[in-house]
Parts: structure tokens; C-alpha cells; sequence
């Protein structure tokens, strides 16, 4: 599980213009929530997940997809 921007105390800790700068970057539009997480782990460890191994699920809201895109077209 590889979490992206997660509302937390951690996150809260980020000045607004921060915050929005990321969230501008963010597809879904918002942070992550902590039961967002939860339910992602619960799916994982479920059966209906059996088939995934070795994956690295990225719960990040598209961030990662976006951010390589900002960087490749600069």
C-alpha cells in the first residue's frame, strides 16, 4: 500500500497554500481520508483480492499518474 496525501496530523501540519498547491495536482480533487486507507487494506486482504500478488496498490487519488505528467511535459 503505497498512500498518498492522507488526512492526518501529519498533513495538518501543511500551511493552506500548500495544501492547495497539492490538491491542484490531485485528480479526485481532495486529500485522502485514513478510512479511505482502511478500506483499501480490508480489499486487499479479502478474497475477492486473492489473485493480487506482488502489487504495490498506489491510493493517492491519481496523484502520482499526474505528477509524472507534470514533470514530462514541464
Amino acid at each position: 500500500m503505497a498512500p498518498g496525501f492522507i488526512t492526518t496530523d501529519m498533513t495538518g501540519e501543511l500551511t493552506e497554500d500548500i495544501k492547495q498547491k497539492i490538491l491542484g495536482v490531485i485528480p479526485l480533487g481532495r486529500f485522502g481520508s485514513p478510512e479511505d486507507v482502511a478500506n483499501a487494506v480490508v480489499w486487499l486482504c479479502s478474497d475477492e483480492a486473492s489473485m493480487l500478488v506482488g502489487e504495490t496498490v498506489h491510493l493517492d487519488g491519481g496523484f502520482a499518474l499526474s505528477a509524472w505528467r507534470a514533470l514530462l511535459e514541464g
